[in-house]
C-alpha cells in the first residue's frame, strides 16, 4: 500500500467542514467496503473526488453511534475502468477508520472513479441528520 504523509489535522478538519453525503443506505453485505473486491464507489464527475470521499465518510458512525475519526492509508489494488486516468487503469484507496472504544481499526476500501450505489460497510451505521 502506497504512503500518507498527510497530517490528521487535515481529515479531522474534513470532518468539520465537508457535509455528510446524502443518499447513503445500510449495507448488510459482510463484504461491502471492506474488501478489495466490493469497494464503496463514490465516483462523481461534478465534485472533486477528495471531497466524494470525506462527504461519505462523514455520514459513518460507530454501531452504538460513536463518532468516527478517519486517515487515508494509502492506494492499493490497480483496477481496469473507463474512468481510470492511465490506460483505463486506477487504484483504491484504502482509510483507516477508528471509534471511541473500538479496539480494532476498519479498513474502508474506497474506488474515486466509479459512481454506485453508497452503503455504509457492514457493522457501522448512519450520522443523524
Amino acid at each position: 500500500m502506497g504512503s500518507n504523509n498527510i497530517p490528521q489535522s487535515y481529515y479531522d478538519k474534513a470532518r468539520q467542514v465537508v457535509p455528510p453525503a446524502t443518499g447513503v443506505t445500510l449495507s448488510a453485505d459482510s463484504t461491502y467496503g471492506v474488501t478489495q473486491k466490493n469497494p464503496v464507489c463514490v465516483g462523481d464527475k461534478t465534485n472533486p473526488k477528495s471531497r466524494n470521499v470525506f462527504s461519505f465518510l462523514n455520514t459513518l458512525r460507530g454501531p452504538q453511534g460513536q463518532e468516527i475519526s478517519y486517515r487515508r492509508m494509502g492506494s492499493c489494488c490497480p483496477f481496469k475502468t473507463p474512468n481510470g486516468i492511465a490506460n483505463g487503469m486506477a487504484v483504491l484507496n484504502a482509510y483507516e477508520v477508528t471509534w471511541i472504544n473500538n479496539p480494532k481499526p476498519m479498513v474502508v476500501y474506497i474506488n474515486n472513479y466509479d459512481e454506485g450505489p453508497m452503503s455504509t460497510p457492514f457493522g457501522l451505521i448512519l450520522a443523524k441528520p
